[in-house]
C-alpha cells in the first residue's frame, strides 16, 4: 500500500533552469508563473517587436522553485528598438529584468542573495556560462545560507538527487523545510512528496497533505495533481488534521 501511494503522490522533480547559449541573453523573473504562460508572454512580446520584417523565435522557459528564468535575445544590439519594445512589453506583463549573466554574476559576488540563486540557475543550465553542477550548487548554497527561499529549495533538490553534492535525503528535507516555511510553493510541494514517500523523514500523510495543500493554494501544479491520490490513502481524520494544519500555517 505504501509503495503504491509513494508512486502516486509524486516524487520530487527537477524543474530545471533555462539552458540558453547567447551570453548577452537577458534574464527575466516572475514568481508563480507557469512555463507555458511565460513562453506565451515572451512570444507575444517578441511578435510585438517585429521591425523591418525581422522575426523573433520564442525561447523555452523552465521553472526552478517558484521562479521563472528565461532568456531573450535579438538579432541586433541590446539597445536596439526591438529589444526596447520587448523589454517594455515584458515589464508591463509583470516581469522583472534581472540583467545579463555578467551583471548577475557581479551582484552575486557582492553578496546579493537573489543574484546568487540566479547565478546558480545559470550554471545549472549552462546559460551565459559553462554548465557546471558544482558551481551551481555552490551558488545555491550561498543563496540558501543568505536565507533566500529559492536558493534553499534548489539546494534541497540538489541533495535529493546528488547533483553537485552527495545524495542526502535528510539534508534535502532540511533545506526544503527552510524554504517551505517561507512560502516557497515548489519547496512546499516537494516537502509534501518527501513526507508522502518517506524520503529523509518518516512517512507522514498528515504532513504530506498539509504541505501539498499549501503549495496547491499557490497554484503549484504538481501539488494539485498529487492531492487526489494522497487523499485516497488517508483516513477522514487524517484529512481533517492536514486541512487544519494547513489552515493554521503561518509564514516564518
Amino acid at each position: 500500500m505504501v509503495s503504491s501511494v509513494a508512486l502516486a503522490t509524486g516524487a520530487i522533480l527537477n524543474q530545471g533552469c533555462v539552458t540558453n547559449n547567447p551570453p548577452k541573453s537577458m534574464v527575466w523573473y516572475r514568481a508563480e508563473t507557469s512555463v507555458d504562460e511565460t513562453t506565451r508572454d515572451l512570444a507575444a512580446c517578441q511578435n510585438e517587436a517585429l521591425v523591418n520584417g525581422h522575426a523573433y523565435s520564442p525561447i523555452p522557459a523552465d521553472t526552478f522553485g517558484h521562479a521563472i528564468i528565461l532568456g531573450m535575445f535579438a538579432s541586433s544590439s541590446e539597445n536596439s528598438r526591438e529589444n526596447q519594445i520587448v523589454q517594455t512589453c515584458m515589464t508591463a506583463k509583470g516581469y522583472s529584468l534581472v540583467g545579463t549573466a555578467e551583471t548577475v554574476m557581479a551582484k552575486a559576488e557582492n553578496g546579493d542573495a537573489a543574484s546568487q540563486f540566479y547565478l546558480g540557475c545559470c550554471y545549472e543550465g549552462g546559460y551565459g556560462v559553462a554548465k557546471n553542477s558544482l558551481e551551481a550548487t555552490k551558488w545555491f548554497r550561498k543563496a540558501a545560507e543568505n536565507n533566500n527561499a529559492d536558493g534553499q529549495a534548489a539546494l534541497g533538490y540538489c541533495y535529493y538527487i546528488g547533483e553537485g553534492v552527495p545524495k542526502d535525503y535528510a539534508e534535502a528535507v532540511f533545506w526544503l523545510q527552510k524554504a517551505a516555511v517561507q512560502g516557497n510553493a515548489m519547496a512546499q510541494s516537494n516537502l509534501g512528496a518527501a513526507y508522502g514517500d518517506g524520503y529523509g523523514v518518516p512517512i507522514n500523510f498528515v504532513e504530506a497533505y498539509k504541505w501539498r495543500l499549501l503549495a496547491a493554494a499557490q497554484g503549484e501544479d504538481s501539488a494539485k495533481k498529487a492531492i487526489p491520490a494522497l487523499e485516497s490513502a488517508m483516513t477522514p481524520q487524517q484529512i481533517a488534521e492536514g486541512q487544519k494544519a494547513a489552515s493554521d500555517f503561518k509564514l516564518q
